[in-house]
């Protein structure tokens, strides 16, 4: 939903067109499928349409159908991500996006590649390259943990992060802010659960050979996760954590359904030893990114895996992942707020959705909807300059009154202060926000939130005033983009009618639909399997290559000629019990 014309359409805030190459290059060569879009007769921010439409469908269909569960989907889907993270600019470079893409790539390793064959044997996934996933997970975990101590916050050597952790975090939930009037020791005593959890469980039990260790190793971060969603909204971070924590069970964790157990060297070599060496490329070129963190040169690293690194890195093969760095400022949460002004006298509030403004609103439930704008907007808040590109073209996109931005902050028109008319003036001035304590807010009861006011973080300007206009002339955005060529095909006109069916609709409550309608398609597929007797059990199939046991309608063909001639000799007893030999025994 985020990616569509409200961000980086023709009158989005940073078009799609901006990041596009001036020069065309051979398809080889193209670092995005957007590229194609000349040869297909379609915009670029058509062929971002259709990109994410695609995307989203092969997405659904390999969550519905357990064959497209194949490592050729999860590379056309890793394809698909990797074209829009490319064009995708600020709005796409978050650390969850590159853990997303690392993910893919292993999904893509560890999932069988089954489409192109002709067998239908049940497929083991490959022990060495599902390490690798426990490997990303450990330096996820262990890298979000080392990093809060790395950033020197004192917060967290004093304990005291995780009070302003609740109130300063991207996303706060209803429930944080009951859980900021909790005890200070108790809060006190929950950062350092996070830091044990983060640093040393992962070093004691993520790789131990013990499985009760795993399992406890597994639990503690699942149990860590579940509560950074009930605080902090259910994020791409969150669902990516408590997948890649799979990687910690085995298959005697799950039922007796999950297919047959696998025998020592049935894995195939070829793909083995294809895994092996991937995993290791992939293993140390991990290493190359942490760098900067350990307080090291990049120019220390061995030159050909510094080589190896670089030649990939346009790929986000691997990522370096510190997700809190310096976040718990006890001075409050910072937030930039804009304001609009017909006459420059008077001026009202435009709050978005997914963020704190107004402090008598109850803060939102997002997840897991990842709104891009509200994400930028904190983060510059927490210590950006005012020049962005981004941050410009918004400015410029709320002084035209355009309505793709505008669904960005606002849905719901009525409670968009400019819907009728765009505001001549704006500006954008910084607060600190707190959660209120009502044991001291007597005067703020209906509160969840108080405030200060910081400074001015950007300054009252209107379309025609020169420092708006030199800021857009610097990024690019002065242009004005031709009208769309390919309106009238096909794919431009259903491009067009699924915009218009989703444009009145918030990404939260598009994403949560979908993903009921999911739950309620599994939900009929129990209920009906419950229904004519239960799952039916996977067929414990060996390897194409080798001897098949007799079908068991090749003995029952057997039994049927011997029967007319049993009168009671000795030869046609022997053969009935031959016939009644499990297949095992025959073999």
């Amino acid at each position: 939903m985020s990616l569509w014309t409200g961000l980086y359409g023709d009158e989005g805030i940073l078009p799609v067109r901006l990041q596009m190459p001036k020069v065309q290059r051979p398809l080889l060569e193209q670092e995005s499928l957007l590229g194609l879009g000349p040869s297909l007769g379609l915009a670029p921010q058509q062929v971002l349409e259709l990109t994410c439409l695609v995307g989203v469908a092969l997405a659904l269909c390999a969550v519905l159908l357990e064959p497209l569960r194949d490592s050729l989907i999860y590379f056309c889907l890793r394809v698909l991500y990797l074209s829009v993270y490319n064009v995708g600019g600020d709005f796409l470079h978050s650390e969850w996006d590159v853990l997303l893409l690392e993910a893919g790539l292993l999904a893509v390793l560890v999932a069988p590649l089954g489409l192109l064959r002709r067998h239908s044997s049940y497929r083991y996934h490959d022990t060495v390259s599902f390490w690798l996933t426990r490997w990303l997970f450990f330096r996820l975990t262990f890298c979000t943990g080392v990093s809060k101590l790395a950033s020197g916050d004192p917060a967290w050597y004093d304990l005291s992060a995780l009070s302003h952790h609740l109130e300063n975090q991207m996303n706060p939930t209803p429930l944080a802010w009951y859980v900021h009037q909790l005890p200070d020791w108790l809060l006190r005593f929950g950062a350092v659960v996070v830091l044990q959890s983060e640093i040393i469980v992962p070093l004691v039990t993520f790789f131990a050979p013990i499985r009760r260790l795993r399992l406890f190793g597994f639990y503690v971060q699942l149990f860590l996760q579940l509560c950074y969603i009930l605080t902090g909204n259910c994020s791409l971070l969150n669902l990516l954590s408590i997948t890649l924590s799979f990687s910690l069970l085995d298959d005697d964790h799950f039922n007796s359904n999950t297919g047959p157990k696998k025998k020592k060297g049935q894995e195939k070599k070829p793909r083995t030893v294809i895994s092996v060496n991937v995993c290791t490329c992939v293993g140390v070129s991990s290493q190359v990114p942490y760098t900067s963190m350990a307080g090291m040169s990049v120019s220390k690293v061995l030159p050909a895996v510094r080589d190896a690194y670089s030649a990939v890195e346009r790929y986000q093969l691997v990522g370096a992942y510190g997700i809190q760095h310096r976040m718990t400022s006890a001075e409050g949460r910072p937030e930039i707020i804009l304001e609009g002004s017909y006459d420059g006298l008077t001026w009202t509030e435009m709050n978005p959705m997914y963020k704190p403004g107004n402090v008598n609103a109850v803060p939102p439930i997002v997840g897991p909807h990842q709104p891009r704008l509200e994400w930028l907007m904190w983060q510059k808040a927490q210590g950006g300059d005012d020049t962005s590109p981004w941050f410009t073209g918004l400015l410029q996109r709320l002084l035209q009154g355009k309505p793709e931005v505008i669904g960005l902050l606002q849905v719901d028109k009525a409670q968009y202060p400019f819907s009728q008319k765009a505001p001549v003036f704006i500006k954008a001035n910084l607060y600190n926000y707190h959660f209120t304590d009502p044991t001291k807010d007597k005067t703020h009861l209906q509160a969840w939130w108080r405030r200060q006011y910081k400074r001015e973080f950007f300054p009252i300007v209107n379309l025609d005033d020169p420092k708006l206009k030199k800021l857009l002339e610097e990024a690019g955005l002065k242009e004005k983009f031709p009208a769309q060529t390919g309106s009238d095909t096909p794919v431009s006109q259903a491009l067009s009618l699924i915009r218009d069916h989703v444009k009145g609709l918030s990404g939260s409550l598009l994403l949560s639909t979908l993903l009921a309608t999911v739950a309620g398609i599994f939900l009929l597929k129990a209920v009906f399997s419950w229904v004519s007797g239960g799952p039916k059990p996977r067929p414990a199939l060996a390897d194409h290559k080798t001897r098949k046991p007799k079908e068991p309608s090749e003995t029952a063909e057997k039994s049927q000629v011997a029967a007319p001639s049993n009168r009671g000799g000795k030869k046609d007893s022997n053969e009935k019990k031959d016939s009644d030999r499990s297949p095992r025994k025959r073999k």
